[in-house]
């Protein structure tokens, strides 16, 4: 079977979605570096060193226009005209922009990311956590995705905004309806309805704590980012809008999907468990080696900036092309044994919170959050046992949907 029709079938049996690595490892196999698919009318990278070199380029392969771009090719005019909130939201901040815009707002933004900014919360963490735990105790049998996996991160992330405890399942709806146009490179036309009105709501409460933040601001990160200035620099609405949004989504979806598959990768695995028991020291390694097996991400989008032959191919301006970043994670050719689980492997340069200067600006809080939930879970439950095989939502965010276990 070839690449093109390898990919194909497994979009068309639901391969990819319930177990996509004996699709990425039979990719490597063909020998191959990209794959045309009809399914999402789009090339499709997927050998790590041609991921990493687009991810590295934004100038050829840009954030820009994304979510235009597939506006234009997926529905006819009057839809685009319908969807014109969403698109313009994905077309500021962030994410959606390149130099020289990106680098002023990175340049403002990571004053609420910095190393000494996150490492002041790892005692709200491990107070968190114990919290958690605590609760934990009193039952015998625990659906970890609702009962720690988003508490922890969705806490974590509100705090940090200024936003109230209380408002944490309304943020669970939100995220959840947002990103559900993507989940497929070609979602129908009501998913992209349902998640423009989701996306609606959730920036009017946005700014109207901006208009609460610019009066009285605190040491929260809206605050930060409403009033951060540099260079006489400062955030507009739309891009403030914008970014709140994606810390928000951003801040618990991923994390909640790394926590749990972390656990279940340990529950399932004795001499991993045994390992960790003995070496808790290796949690951060290990942690790093769990998101390249199991990133949460699996495929992200690129826009072509201007006509040019890449991986010998001929890319034209405007198209759309696909980068699969967990079949990346398990290149053979950049992980030897990329199927194994190794918690000491050195070097790991997965490619799972981005690359160059696109790296996710949360990587350093997930990086503080996973390994001392896993390290506070194996101390306070060592015994613990995963119940049953668990459900996989592959959207946006890969993650496990529920996950069962017996403490």
């Amino acid at each position: 079977m070839n690449s093109n029709t390898l990919l194909e079938s497994a979009l068309a049996n639901g391969a990819l979605e319930t177990n996509p690595y004996p699709v990425y490892r039979a990719l490597h196999e063909t020998g191959h570096r990209h794959v045309f698919t009809e399914s999402w009318n789009a090339p499709v990278f997927f050998k790590y060193a041609d991921v990493a070199d687009i991810l590295r380029r934004p100038v050829e392969f840009s954030n820009r226009g994304r979510v235009v771009n597939h506006l234009k090719r997926a529905f006819p005019a009057e839809a685009t005209g319908e969807l014109k909130p969403l698109a313009d939201h994905y077309s500021a901040g962030l994410i959606n922009s390149d130099p020289p815009d990106h680098t002023r707002l990175r340049r403002l933004i990571q004053q609420a990311f910095l190393p000494r900014m996150l490492e002041q919360l790892r005692p709200r963490v491990d107070e968190i956590c114990a919290d958690l735990f605590s609760r934990l105790r009193k039952k015998s049998d625990v659906e970890f995705v609702a009962d720690f996996a988003f508490q922890l991160p969705v806490t974590v992330i509100a705090e940090m905004l200024g936003i109230p405890h209380g408002m944490r399942d309304q943020f669970k709806d939100w995220s959840l309806r947002i990103v559900e146009f993507m989940a497929s490179p070609n979602p129908p036309l009501d998913a992209m309805r349902r998640s423009q009105a989701a996306l609606l709501e959730l920036r009017a409460y946005f700014s109207a704590v901006f208009d609460e933040r610019r009066n009285q601001p605190g040491e929260d990160v809206i605050s930060i980012l409403v009033n951060a200035s540099e260079s006489g620099d400062k955030l507009t609405e739309e891009e403030v809008l914008s970014t709140c949004v994606t810390l928000l989504i951003g801040g618990h979806e991923t994390t909640t999907a790394l926590l749990t598959s972390s656990l279940w990768l340990i529950g399932t695995d004795p001499d991993l468990r045994a390992d960790l028991l003995s070496h808790p020291d290796q949690l951060p390694s290990a942690v790093e080696e769990f998101l390249r097996v199991q990133p949460p991400f699996h495929r992200i989008l690129r826009v072509v900036a201007s006509d040019m032959e890449f991986a010998g191919l001929s890319l034209h301006e405007g198209q759309t092309v696909i980068l699969l970043l967990g079949a990346a994670n398990r290149d053979g050719g950049q992980f030897p044994d990329p199927d194994l689980i190794d918690i000491r492997r050195s070097p790991n340069k997965h490619v799972s919170f981005g690359y160059g200067m696109h790296h996710c600006l949360g990587a350093g809080l997930a990086r503080l959050e996973a390994p001392a939930a896993l390290g506070h879970l194996l101390r306070a439950f060592p015994d613990f046992q995963c119940e049953a095989e668990p459900q996989w939502h592959d959207g946006m965010v890969r993650s496990i949907k529920r996950l069962e276990i017996r403490l």
